[in-house]
């Protein structure tokens, strides 16, 4: 996976991460932080190094572009956000 800085013209690239297999697609967390190919990395944004690699039940990989995050405060879910980059805000529910 390849990163480009897009401040300047042409954008240049400033690094690479070796990841499983080509991504078909990447989603950032709301907060920037994170990167989360369909490879089932968990890319530190900062460092550009994988921190987690995503696995299923029985432990083997998980590859998907199906990507929901859930942000709580106090055991309530505010705010939720997919694959699109579209995020979700409600009023706070009753737990």
């Amino acid at each position: 996976m390849h990163v480009f800085d897009n401040t300047v013209l042409p954008p240049k690239q400033i690094a690479s991460i070796k990841v499983g297999e080509q991504p078909g697609w990447i989603t950032f967390s709301r907060d920037g932080r994170w990167a989360w190919p369909s490879t089932g990395d968990v890319i530190d944004v900062k460092s550009k190094k994988i921190e987690h690699t995503l696995t299923g039940e029985d432990g083997g990989e998980v590859h998907s572009e199906k990507i929901v995050e859930i942000i709580w405060i106090d055991g309530v879910p505010v705010w939720v956000g997919d694959q699109f980059g579209v995020g979700r805000k409600g009023e706070k529910a009753t737990p």
